[in-house]
């Protein structure tokens, strides 16, 4: 992240752009399986995928050119409890962190995530009703969204997006493929504040434990709303249809 906003010349200072040598965080994070059903060849097969994923993606996205037309969704669950932001770490365990709901919007890749106690459906239209209001707050009001099924094809969710005057659109069985952006963003935001996690615990291995991973997908999910992309602007810029001003400051701080 940091030599490509260097070679992009968002930030000033000395990078060695020409190196590609990952820190122990990043490569400990970032470690996952193969596709058993694909073999390697003599061709670099990151640069074989990509173009399919790429091109799967932009099909979902369709013309959703204005922030709000569409919101993709998706539910993420964790085996280890998350701390909730009070309670200084005392709080019963049945009554902390278990997943959260993700939001994507389609036209300016704007990632936002709900935590929750439970993936019941009370819980996620609390999330949904949260998400729309900080939408709000920046001008913008959701048409539609695209989810999988379960707890989002439930009576209770279907109703909420009726009151909405929404519409919902949903992957078909087992073809979780079709809900791809939200599953896509989950993958980058989870790697991110895993390489975090695994930094801090490194460096602080008496102040750092599992339990604090909502805080760092929140953060993560920040930097990447808040780090210009390959246009120059920023997801929440594109959200908010503003441009903020940024100095080397900010960029370090993140």
């Amino acid at each position: 992240l940091v030599r490509w906003l260097s070679s992009k010349g968002i930030i000033k200072g000395v990078v060695d752009s020409s190196s590609h040598v990952l820190c122990d965080s990043c490569r400990i994070a970032r470690g996952s399986r193969r596709p058993v059903d694909v073999e390697p060849t003599s061709g670099d097969l990151k640069s074989k995928l990509a173009p399919t994923v790429k091109a799967v993606i932009k099909g979902i996205k369709g013309n959703d050119l204005k922030p709000g037309d569409c919101i993709s969704i998706d539910q993420y669950q964790s085996s280890h409890k998350g701390r909730l932001a009070t309670g200084f770490g005392k709080t019963a365990t049945h009554m902390t962190y278990g997943g959260g709901t993700i939001f994507v919007d389609h036209a300016s890749g704007f990632i936002h995530v709900e935590h929750q106690v439970s993936l019941s459906a009370g819980d996620t239209i609390c999330s949904k009703r949260n998400f729309e209001r900080l939408l709000y707050n920046h001008g913008v009001l959701v048409k539609s969204y695209r989810a999988d099924n379960g707890v989002f094809s439930s009576t209770d969710f279907e109703e909420e997006i009726k009151k909405g005057s929404q519409s919902i659109s949903y992957s078909g069985v087992g073809a979780q493929h079709q809900n791809g952006v939200a599953e896509r963003a989950i993958r980058t935001v989870v790697e991110r504040a895993r390489t975090m996690l695994i930094h801090a615990a490194i460096r602080n291995p008496e102040f750092v434990e599992v339990s604090l991973w909502p805080f760092a997908l929140s953060h993560s999910c920040h930097v990447w709303n808040s780090v210009p992309k390959l246009r120059g602007f920023s997801p929440l810029e594109l959200l908010s249809c503003s441009v903020s001003e940024r100095n080397n400051n900010d960029l370090r701080h993140l």
